[in-house]
């Protein structure tokens, strides 16, 4: 993950790279981005490439694969209902820092994000190893990249 940080304000080296985030009337932020100075929630710079790679590390963990970044024991932890979860739309728990959809094989992990200029998701499957990220620069509460999860969803026929 080479272009993944926590570092508040963003190094210039990668501020150069991002997206500029937008208000939600469209007008782009003045400097591309608004510094928040959050160092958990809110507070990863990263892009679609790394979460993705991410989301693979903990799929090859979960399945036992050799050489992943995790102990299969954490990724599964990290994958087992903690906290059953009634009022959310998306998700129906939530284990170690994902959200859960399904039980058993069939469960899938979720993680979402939004600011005021740019909104984010990753869904992934541990079963078929297969998963997306959404990352938006928008603003508001950055309701395309539900509906770009559901497009790619329903183009792979994903049972969502």
């Amino acid at each position: 993950m080479t272009s993944s940080t926590f570092r508040q304000p963003l190094p210039d080296a990668l501020r150069r790279r991002a997206a500029t985030e937008h208000y939600e009337g469209a007008e782009p932020f003045e400097g591309k981005r608004h510094h928040f100075p959050l160092r958990a929630a809110g507070g990863l710079w990263t892009t679609p490439s790394d979460l993705a790679r991410f989301a693979i590390q903990i799929m090859r963990a979960h399945s036992g694969a050799e050489h992943s970044v995790l102990s299969r024991e954490s990724a599964v932890e990290m994958l087992t209902r903690q906290i059953e979860v009634h009022d959310e739309k998306i998700m129906e728990a939530r284990g170690l820092a994902f959200g859960l959809v399904g039980e058993g094989e069939g469960r899938e992990f979720l993680h979402g994000g939004a600011t005021f200029g740019s909104a984010a998701i990753l869904w992934a499957n541990p079963r078929t190893g297969q998963g997306v990220v959404v990352m938006t620069n928008s603003g508001g509460r950055g309701l395309i990249r539900i509906e770009i999860l559901l497009s790619v969803a329903a183009e792979y026929e994903w049972p969502m």
